[in-house]
């Protein structure tokens, strides 16, 4: 008989994980990846090799509740048009 798994100990409140900074942000997991890689933001990677985002260079770029979608930072390639951009 298999044990049940054991629940995953909480992140400490200083990072989150790539999918959660990419839904707080809009854009995608690969993007977050992308610019921690870049040093848009600032990310760690644990041992296992996955990384994860400081929720302070997170903060920097989440949307204002007013303002709307993230302008990306300088120097991200904006040429092609996200899902809810393009006609139907």
């Amino acid at each position: 008989m298999r044990d049940a798994p054991l629940p995953r100990p909480p992140l400490p409140p200083a990072v989150v994980r790539v999918r959660e900074a990419a839904v707080r942000l809009g854009v995608s997991p690969a993007v977050v990846r992308r610019w921690i890689q870049t040093g848009v933001l600032a990310g760690v990677r644990i041992p296992a090799g996955h990384y994860r985002v400081r929720v302070s260079s997170l903060q920097m770029l989440e949307p204002q509740p007013s303002a709307g979608a993230v302008d990306p930072p300088a120097g991200i390639r904006t040429d092609r048009p996200r899902a809810q951009d393009r006609p139907s």
